[in-house]
């Protein structure tokens, strides 16, 4: 079982080649970006390489790569932060936790909110030496605001490397009626990954129940990751990285059986890696039943997709491919699913390319039954930050949101930044 894509990040960002793939793309020329906060300092965290999310005061939570105090190998093992606006335009940055190593750490995935305001989040080693003891299994950890600003850590489920129990947990969700779901990229029967739902008895007492333990092979797929989403009747819509009739990823569905325990997996597509596209990273579902998500590699150009998955009254799905990246000015390999607005364009990054040959923010807009992408910023690498490895979030203004891995003020650990369109 090959480690999640989150140990990736790291040693793909640090590997990037430049695309030199030529493709003519409407450039939006008046998008300006703005640096919220330049990572790396001492004592800070460095190198997000996870999305951000936005509480209801509009404050911006996130997670970093490395960074912070705590002792990992072979670095520091990273921090949560939080990300407040001030009144004159600035954002003051607050540190929520930082990472030791046995409590996560080290490329930790994004965090999602509760109702109540309380952070989640996973993160899939828990151990100080996450490369020679990659198997240890990872950890689920509930952040509560408490009083002056502090926050209690706390782990609410810690993986190991038990077949049954799943290990490299990432994509949390809430289902509408608020149960916390995720996957892990490993473990189960077949040591494909399993889907699980973490239910709470008490304040500190929380239980796994697997929903799902992937096989690999035509009709399952192997090694879920990236974003969940849930339809109004509690599926939930998922993808797999690998496995599949091609080997190539798989979108899936989980459907609760009420007349009986458990889930039952529909396979809604398998990528053949070609056009289609190969290596799902997340989905995201609209109102209407449509599901989108991007592909990091595949595609007409070899180098990623956005895609659309739209269902059929027979109870099939039917894939339209919305955009293949081409390297170049247009960016490249895609690493998460995109973000939809309240009109239906879809806004997302791409790792590589653009004319500053560091990674994409792009936007997708539907027109006349075609797609049209807009490259709205293209990264230098320099103090503007580069290799976006994450997601974007949108404000009510349409603002967009995310962070990069690298470049910023401090030795390369990194930006969050702010575009307005």
């Amino acid at each position: 079982m090959n480690p999640p894509k989150a140990f990736a990040a790291i040693r793909l960002a640090l590997a990037m080649s430049v695309l030199l793939t030529a493709c003519a793309v409407n450039t939006l020329a008046s998008s300006t970006e703005k640096i919220l906060h330049n990572f790396g300092a001492a004592g800070d965290g460095a190198n997000p390489s996870a999305g951000m999310t936005f509480d209801a005061q509009g404050n911006l939570y996130g997670t970093t790569a490395g960074g912070g105090t705590g002792d990992c190998v072979p670095g520091p093992c990273g921090i949560i932060f939080q990300l407040t606006p001030n009144q004159n335009g600035t954002w003051t940055e607050n540190l929520v936790h930082t990472f030791q190593g046995l409590d996560g750490g080290f490329d930790p995935n994004p965090v999602i909110l509760d109702r109540r305001g309380n952070l989640y989040g996973a993160s899939p080693c828990a151990h100080q030496d996450c490369f020679v003891f990659p198997n240890v299994g990872g950890v689920v950890f509930q952040i509560t605001p408490g009083p002056n600003g502090s926050w209690d850590f706390r782990l609410i489920q810690i993986f190991s490397n038990v077949s049954q129990q799943g290990y490299y947990p990432s994509g949390l969700a809430f289902d509408p009626a608020g149960h916390l779901y995720g996957t892990t990229s490993g473990g189960g029967p077949a040591a494909d990954g399993v889907a699980f739902l973490l239910g709470q008895v008490s304040v500190s007492g929380w239980y796994e129940i697997v929903a799902h333990y992937f096989t690999g092979g035509s009709g399952d797929g192997s090694g879920p990751t990236g974003a969940l989403a849930f339809d109004n009747s509690g599926n939930v819509y998922g993808v797999t990285t690998d496995g599949g009739a091609h080997n190539n990823g798989t979108v899936y569905k989980l459907t609760p059986n009420h007349d009986s325990f458990g889930w039952s997996e529909t396979v809604l597509y398998e990528f053949t890696g070609g056009n289609d596209g190969k290596f799902p990273n997340g989905v995201v579902l609209d109102a209407a039943g449509n599901l989108y998500g991007t592909t990091e590699e595949g595609g007409a150009g070899g180098l990623g997709t956005v895609f659309e998955l739209t269902p059929n009254q027979n109870g099939t799905w039917t894939e339209n491919v919305l955009h293949s990246f081409a390297g170049g000015s247009e960016g490249a390999a895609p690493q998460y699913a995109p973000t939809l607005d309240a009109v239906g364009d879809l806004y997302g990054t791409a790792l590589r390319g653009g004319s500053g040959s560091a990674g994409i923010v792009y936007e997708l807009t539907p027109s006349g039954g075609q797609w049209q992408e807009n490259i709205v910023y293209s990264f230098t690498g320099g103090a503007d930050g580069g290799s976006p490895y994450c997601g974007v979030v949108l404000d009510n203004s349409g603002n967009i949101y995310g962070t990069t891995y690298s470049g910023g003020a401090y030795d390369n650990g990194g930006v969050a930044f702010e575009i307005t369109p």
